[in-house]
This record gives C-alpha cells, sequence and structure tokens, in this order.
C-alpha cells in the first residue's frame, strides 16, 4: 500500500512539474501525439476495411469548392479540399484528417476552459474529453457531424469573449463564427440558438445587448450566408428537399428514435462520467469557493450546454423528426468541460493526476484491443459480414477503363458507397454522380457526360440502380465482375456481384 501511494505521489509531481511549470509547448505536444498515436491505431485496427462512404463521399465533394453540395453546406467538402490538396486519398490520411478535426476540437475547448475556470479544471476538462469515444475511435469518420464538432466549439468560445469585451470586432468575429457553423451543417443553429438564449437570459444582458456585438454579429452571420442562399436558390433548396426525408413521421417512431439516439449518446458519455466521479472523489460535494472567471461566463456555458445536450432528441420527437445519435454527438462535447466547472466541485491536483492517469490506462489499452478486435470477432463470429474490398474494385475499374478508353475515367456513378469508393481510391479520382441525381451531384452536367463518358457501378441485385444509369446514354456497355471478401484471415463463402455499365468518350472510339 505504501509502495502505491509512493508512486502515485511520484504521479502527482511529476504530472504538476510537466503540466503547472512545464514549457508553453507541452500541451500542444501531447494534443499533437495524441492525434498521431489515434490516426495510427486506427489505420492499423482498421487495416483490412476501406474508409467509411462518408468520407469518401466529402472527398468527392471537396474536388471542386462550390456554395453547397447536395445533401449539405459547403464547409466540410472545403475543409477536405484543403486537406486532400496536401495529403493523398489513403485510408490514413483519412483517419488523420478525422483526428486533427477531433484535435481541433480539444484545443479549442481548452482556450474556452482557461477562460471559465481555473488550470486544473481546465486540465481535468481535457483529461475527460479525451477519453470521449467521440474523440478518438468512434470518431474515425470525417463527415459533416465530425466538422461540426470544432465550429460548435469555436460558436462557444467567441461568444465567451464577446459577452466579457463587447466591441464591433468581436461582434463580427462571433457573426462569422455563427455562420461557419450553419455553412457546415444545419444543425449548426443549435449553436446559434444556445448562445443566444444565454444572452437573452443572463442577467448582463441589459449591458450586453446595449453593446455593438449583437448587431454587428447579426449583420455579418447573414451577410455571410447570402452566397449559400444564392446557391440554394439556384439549385432549387436541394440541401432542404434532402433533409427532408427526415421529416413527417409517425410521432411514436420519432419518439423511439429519440429515446434511441440519446440512449447511445448517454452510453457514449458514460465513461466520461465515470472518470469524472473517480478523479473528483469527494471534492465533488465540496464548495469550491475560488473563482477563475465571472460567475457570468460559467452559467452561460451551464445554459449553452442544457440546450445542445438536451433540446434536440426532445425537439425532434416533437416535431415528428427522425433523430440520429450522429446529430447529437457534437453537441455533447462540452459536457466534459461542464462537469469541470460544477461550483461545488474541488479540483485537487490529485483529481487531474487520476483523470490523466486514467487517459494513459484508456490510451494504452486502446493501442492493445483496437488492433486485436476485428480478428477476434471474425474468428468468434463466423456469420459475420467480412467488409467489401472496394479499394481492389476501384483498382479494377480504373484498369478496365484504361484499356477499353485509354483516357482517365472523368466520372463515376452510382449510389454512395460503391461509387464514391471509386471516385477516393481509383488513382484517377473521377468525379461522382451520387445516385445519377444532378440535383444531388450539381457540379454535373448530365448533357456533358456524352462527350466526357463515364463508369456506372451497381450491385448485381439493384435493377433500379441499373436502370437509372441506363437512362442517361443509349450506348452503354454493360459488363459483370465480382469480387472476393478476404480480410483477416477469413472468407466469405459467397463473392460480391457488379454490373459496370461503361459509356465511351466521345472522342475516343470504344474497344473490346
Amino acid at each position: 500500500m505504501r509502495t502505491f501511494k509512493a508512486g502515485a505521489g511520484r504521479w502527482e509531481a511529476w504530472l504538476a512539474a510537466v503540466l503547472f511549470h512545464g514549457p508553453r509547448f507541452v500541451l500542444p505536444a501531447i494534443l499533437l501525439g495524441y492525434a498521431v498515436f489515434w490516426s495510427a491505431l486506427l489505420a492499423i485496427g482498421k487495416r483490412d476495411q476501406t474508409v467509411h462512404f462518408d468520407t469518401a463521399e466529402v472527398y468527392a465533394w471537396g474536388q471542386q469548392l462550390l456554395w453547397g453540395y447536395g445533401k449539405h453546406p459547403p464547409v466540410s467538402g472545403w475543409i477536405a479540399w484543403a486537406w486532400y490538396s496536401i495529403f493523398p486519398a489513403t485510408d490514413w490520411s483519412a483517419y488523420a484528417l478525422a483526428m486533427a478535426t477531433t484535435g481541433v476540437t480539444v484545443a479549442l475547448i481548452w482556450l474556452l476552459a482557461i477562460r471559465i475556470v481555473d488550470r486544473r479544471r481546465a486540465l481535468l476538462a481535457a483529461a475527460l474529453l479525451l477519453i470521449y469515444p467521440v474523440i478518438n475511435f468512434k470518431g474515425f469518420k470525417y463527415n459533416a457531424d465530425l466538422a461540426l464538432m470544432p465550429f460548435i466549439v469555436l460558436v462557444v468560445l467567441v461568444f465567451t469573449i464577446a459577452f466579457k469585451r463587447r466591441t464591433l470586432l468581436w461582434g463580427v468575429a462571433l457573426g462569422l463564427a455563427g455562420a461557419a457553423a450553419v455553412l457546415t451543417k444545419y444543425w449548426g443553429l443549435w449553436a446559434v440558438g444556445a448562445v443566444g438564449i444565454a444572452a437573452i437570459t443572463s442577467d448582463e444582458r441589459d449591458a450586453f445587448f446595449r453593446s455593438p456585438v449583437v448587431y454587428a454579429a447579426a449583420a455579418t452571420f447573414l451577410v455571410a450566408l447570402v452566397p449559400h442562399v444564392v446557391w440554394l436558390r439556384h439549385d432549387d433548396f436541394e440541401t432542404f428537399r434532402y433533409a427532408s426525408i427526415y421529416v413527417d413521421m409517425p410521432r411514436l417512431r420519432a419518439a423511439r428514435y429519440a429515446l434511441t439516439g440519446s440512449g447511445q449518446v448517454i452510453a457514449l458519455l458514460a465513461p466520461v462520467a465515470a472518470t469524472f466521479i473517480f478523479a473528483a472523489g469527494r471534492g465533488l460535494w465540496r464548495r469550491d469557493n475560488e473563482q477563475a472567471s465571472p460567475d457570468a461566463a460559467r452559467r452561460n456555458l451551464f445554459v449553452v450546454v442544457a440546450i445542445l445536450a438536451v433540446a434536440p432528441p426532445i425537439v425532434t420527437a416533437a416535431l415528428s423528426i427522425k433523430f440520429r445519435s450522429d446529430w447529437a454527438v457534437p453537441m455533447c462535447t462540452l459536457v466534459p468541460l461542464t462537469l469541470a466547472a460544477m461550483p461545488r466541485l474541488t479540483v485537487t491536483l490529485r483529481g487531474v493526476a487520476r483523470a490523466a492517469g486514467v487517459t494513459l490506462a484508456y490510451c494504452i489499452g486502446a493501442a492493445i484491443v483496437v488492433p486485436l478486435s476485428n480478428p477476434v470477432k471474425y474468428h468468434f463470429q463466423k456469420q459475420a459480414l467480412l467488409p467489401r474490398p472496394l479499394d481492389d474494385v476501384a483498382l479494377e475499374l480504373t484498369s478496365i477503363w484504361h484499356q477499353r478508353f485509354g483516357t482517365k475515367m472523368p466520372v463515376v456513378v452510382g449510389s454512395e458507397p460503391y461509387a464514391a469508393m471509386v471516385t477516393y481510391y481509383s488513382p484517377d479520382h473521377p468525379r461522382l454522380f451520387t445516385q445519377a441525381d444532378p440535383r444531388l451531384a450539381p457540379w454535373i452536367d448530365p448533357r456533358s457526360l456524352g462527350q466526357t463518358g463515364f463508369l456506372g457501378i451497381c450491385p448485381a441485385r439493384s435493377q433500379a440502380c441499373i436502370a437509372k444509369i441506363d437512362a442517361l446514354s443509349p450506348l452503354i456497355q454493360r459488363i459483370e465482375i465480382s469480387s472476393e471478401r478476404d480480410a483477416y484471415g477469413h472468407t466469405a463463402a459467397k463473392e460480391d456481384r457488379y454490373i459496370i455499365l461503361l459509356a465511351a468518350p466521345q472522342s475516343e472510339p470504344a474497344t473490346g
């Protein structure tokens, strides 16, 4: 027992030396190392899988800079454009993009924390956040939901600063942050509404609304949205039509989705809550007399988080809208900071050391479990579906196109799980014509396909997909290919069959 206490004491002393008295670059270095560690771990753990088709689809959006992409506003595609302008379209770069996104989220929460609570509480919040599964293994797929995460935090951070300084410049910054969140996904309106309600219900609201912040923020927000609104009108409000598939469902079913989604989010937050209780110990019930920031900042945080975490499932159920846990995930990233900011909490160095120890143990455990999880799963679950080797399919289709037409593949047509993978993994990176629907792929002019040619891919059983692509051209060649699912030392009993539809470029006669 004495040995254990002595070891714990040394751990606390070392942690204090590093985090409280070490060089300024220590925390950024820890965060960078964390992101690199999880990027590598995901690449190893998912080595026999392709990237998620959401990631491949956003990559396809980022091949062109537009003010909207059929399904969502533009920012997630812009980020993909910037990232893949530097890095190749590979598995590791996809996971690195996801971890860079969550890493930026953690950095922004740290910047918010040091403005609301003292350094010990901020460190506790950071340690709790690093074991939130969405920040690591659950956040493996970069999509609009994950891209929204840092912008939710950015809105709250800029609001916290603007609420205190009340200058025109910070009003403009708040408007830009709100617009960036909404232009990432319309769900970002929750963050804008949450900070608005926090401001309206604050005891300092009169002084805040007499300042130029509110009016500068509102004007900047609206002006920043104008290009997207113009695009919406030109594209016949397609993003709204796409969102409407989740609307107007039976009330009981909507309530069930809300309960299920909320339960999944609570399950993801369970490790955070357990670590918080373990780290806080008896300090959970003591009153902390130190106030690291004005009460207004902490109160605003509580109001914002209460709205973001609680309101969406209630409102969607009431309005008969399907609720998905993926939509709530970005809203709950501020929960660890909210726990650390509890006014009756006393945070000791020992508590911070305990939380950091759990985070370290979590990472060590993940390094052991993640690489083994899929091999073990497929060893004991013989009937589990092996991943489709769509990366190999993409390479085969590229070879077929080159042999027949001697040009780069310009366009691939089909549903996202298949066609988007060809866009991502083919060396030609053809543009994606989602579901052969120009509303979902406004960057494609169907009239130009006769000139450029295209390749379509459909599961052999999907007659609807085949018929859609057949209608694009009267001169389509049809072939069938198959692929074998072989991963983790197991081979699937049946092969996957695909119908490939080839429309030759007009300038290049078909051969073979």
